[in-house]
């Protein structure tokens, strides 16, 4: 009888450690990759360290979308994504965000990068504008609605023409660049 005891309350044990097992390594993998990419900082990473990185992201947010670093890890896929100019990929990223965690602290600034994205790397100014738009009238009171009333104005201006704009304010007010 002593031993049936034993043999369920180990089984018990057992089976109750293994449900983080799964999510523990990830996490694991997760910061070593980070570790990694943050190591190789001076220098270019390496594609396949950005590849497995981003993969570890996504699927841990699949597997574990209740889970509060879920929307943080899509994010910092969004981010990643575009540091490396791959701005479908980010887009698709920051879109997750949003449409998924719409709750979380991270959507509103997932939604202003998509207009980010659009306006930059993806030239689709369109879409900038509509993302744009959406980012003001849904959050009218956060820090970058002035950041996204301004790329709404500028939309398809090059550095030069914003450059010539910004001096001529300049002249008209009297001042000059030093």
């Amino acid at each position: 009888m002593k031993n049936v005891f034993l043999f369920v309350g180990l089984s018990i044990l057992v089976l109750s450690g293994c449900g983080n097992t799964s999510k523990e390594k990830d996490l694991a993998i997760i910061n070593g990759l980070e570790g990694r990419l943050l190591s190789d900082s001076l220098h270019s990473p390496k594609p396949a360290l950005i590849d497995s990185l981003l993969l570890e992201y996504g699927g841990f947010a699949l597997s574990y979308p209740e889970d509060s670093l879920s929307p943080l890890y899509l994010f910092k896929a969004g981010e990643l994504s575009l540091s490396t100019n791959q701005g479908q990929k980010a887009l698709g990223y920051f879109d997750q965000v949003v449409r998924i965690y719409p709750q979380h602290e991270k959507a509103s600034f997932a939604l202003f990068m998509k207009g980010f994205v659009c306006d930059g790397p993806l030239k689709d100014t369109a879409k900038a504008r509509q993302f744009y738009t959406d980012f003001i009238q849904k959050y009218p009171q956060h820090p970058l609605v002035a950041d996204a009333m301004f790329s709404v104005r500028n939309l398809g201006k090059s550095d030069e023409e914003l450059i010539r704009e910004f001096e001529a304010k300049l002249d008209s007010s009297g001042q000059t660049i030093p």
